[in-house]
């Protein structure tokens, strides 16, 4: 249990309890002692960091001193965000105030099944930042107005403008589920000053925009960072 988890005091205590001798107390702690030290030397962290590590679970544990005095840490954490998030130009998937077809939109969420959410723009000109709208909320949406197979109609438009809150038959207006207050910084950001937010405020991404006129610079999750700290390719 020691060498796998890296627990050490908790294995003495319930050996301790099972046993209730302090005559094995000794032993015990030898043992942990020896298996944590093999431990160490075979893999660096427990079994549950490594299930970590494997499934690319996006997860930023607390700062140590290593990593604020370390050298890799250290030039991490002097960069700015600009370097480290994925523009606009890469493919990053984005909606519009406007909206699009039904038929358009449901398209556009089959292609994108892992993605968490999408920043929504004014328009595809001035690319200005308006808020954003998660997945899961979308498709909750659509099953709440009855529009979940579309089944062939091409007349719906649905909006994402938070701004107007009217719908017809035809129009449906989603502006109501956009989060108009999302996480953001500037391109010159430090990548510290990121890492801080995503450990204290738990975001699933951050925008990053301009410091003239809120226009959509790029975006930053917790894989990207992580990608960079374990220096890792992008798969």
């Amino acid at each position: 249990m020691c060498g796998v988890t890296k627990v050490t005091v908790a294995v003495v205590v319930i050996m301790y309890e099972l046993t209730g001798a302090l005559n094995f107390l000794v032993p015990t702690v030898i043992v942990v002692m020896i298996a944590r030290t093999i431990g160490d030397a075979i893999v660096e962290g427990g079994i549950s960091e490594q299930l970590i590590l494997l499934n690319g679970i996006p997860f930023l544990e607390e700062a140590n001193d290593s990593e604020h005095h370390g050298d890799d840490g250290q030039e991490l954490l002097d960069m700015p965000v600009a370097t480290l998030m994925r523009g606009c130009d890469e493919n990053m998937l984005v909606l519009y105030t406007a909206g699009m077809v039904l038929n358009d939109l449901w398209e556009f969420l089959r292609l994108s099944p892992k993605i968490h959410g999408y920043p929504v723009l004014d328009n595809e000109q001035d690319m200005r930042l308006v808020g954003y709208v998660l997945y899961m909320d979308i498709i909750a949406e659509l099953r709440i107005e009855g529009l979940m197979h579309g089944d062939g109609v091409v007349i719906h438009t649905i909006s994402f403008d938070p701004s107007h809150n009217r719908s017809t038959y035809n129009f449906k207006n989603f502006g109501h589920i956009v989060d108009t207050s999302p996480v953001t910084v500037r391109p010159r950001t430090s990548a510290e000053t990121t890492v801080e937010i995503f450990r204290k405020l738990g975001p699933r991404a951050i925008l990053v925009t301009s410091e003239e006129d809120g226009r959509l610079e790029g975006m930053l999750t917790r894989k990207d960072v992580l990608r960079h700290i374990r220096n890792q390719p992008d798969h």
